[in-house]
């Protein structure tokens, strides 16, 4: 990377032999192709988008691949805010002020797995065209960066969670006073669902709160998934169970009888 970087040319690799966009983003075990593509990706980005904010999951591959990305985005000219951990919806949110935003995350998959989404400003998915253009860089025999004196340094922005929470408030006019558990799967959820609910007014127990980078339980948030959460609903005698996906871009709910 450092000898790609001084001569201002990125080699290809063999990544051409996978498909790089699947039903949701780029997914896959996180290995050293993945770490190519992402930094690809992220010059190729960085040469369309000025401004562009970046998210994470709490997969333990997560800083290596948003690494990645900051350093084809950054040598690509492009002006690059760190959200830090957050759910894809809050990233999406944040999206609005940005010309793109790029979550890192494999969603509901396993923790090996790892991957990148891609989003407008008003929070859609890049359509066909804009994943065509990442897919023709990315698979580029090679990719230029900018000039070395115009990369661009990583600014630190982690109010978005902050300002997610004032916007789904603004739609809740009366106090929730209920008792709620959430079960947060160690994912992105913990920084947000226990601390939006909290101040709705619920009495808010939390499940799987800690993120690790290995998720507590399998991420996809279907029943046979949630016995713990049915479990600690009945023993608190709770009026609602959720549960979250690993950046929380999924809940389910759990009634009162788990």
């Amino acid at each position: 990377m450092i000898a790609a970087l001084l001569t201002g040319i990125w080699p290809t690799t063999n990544i051409r032999l996978m498909k790089l966009f699947g039903t949701s983003g780029i997914r896959r075990l996180a290995d050293a192709t993945l770490l190519d593509v992402a930094q690809k990706t992220g010059l190729a980005l960085g040469q369309r988008y000025h401004r562009i904010i970046v998210g994470s999951d709490t997969r333990t591959s997560s800083p290596a691949i948003k690494n990645a990305l900051f350093a084809g985005l950054t040598a690509a000219g492009a002006k690059t805010d760190d959200a830090g951990i957050l759910p894809t919806p809050t990233l999406a949110i944040a999206a609005k002020n940005y010309e793109c935003a790029v979550m890192v995350t494999a969603s509901h998959n396993p923790p090996e797995y790892n991957g990148i989404k891609l989003l407008n400003p008003d929070g859609s998915p890049f359509n066909s065209e804009q994943r065509q253009y990442v897919e023709n860089n990315v698979y580029a025999t090679s990719l230029s960066t900018t000039s070395w004196d115009m990369f661009q340094n990583i600014q630190y922005k982690h109010n978005a969670v902050d300002q997610h929470i004032e916007h789904i408030l603004r739609h809740f006019q009366s106090d929730c006073s209920i008792r709620v558990v959430v079960d947060c799967g160690g994912g992105s959820a913990t920084a947000i669902t226990p601390r939006l609910l909290d101040r709705m007014g619920c009495e808010v127990h939390v499940l799987n709160g800690t993120p690790t980078g290995f998720f507590p339980r399998p991420s996809e948030p279907v029943e046979e998934n949630l016995l713990e959460l049915k479990r600690m609903i009945k023993e608190l005698n709770a009026n609602l169970g959720l549960a979250h996906d690993g950046d929380a871009d999924r809940v389910m709910a759990v009634d009162d009888l788990g």
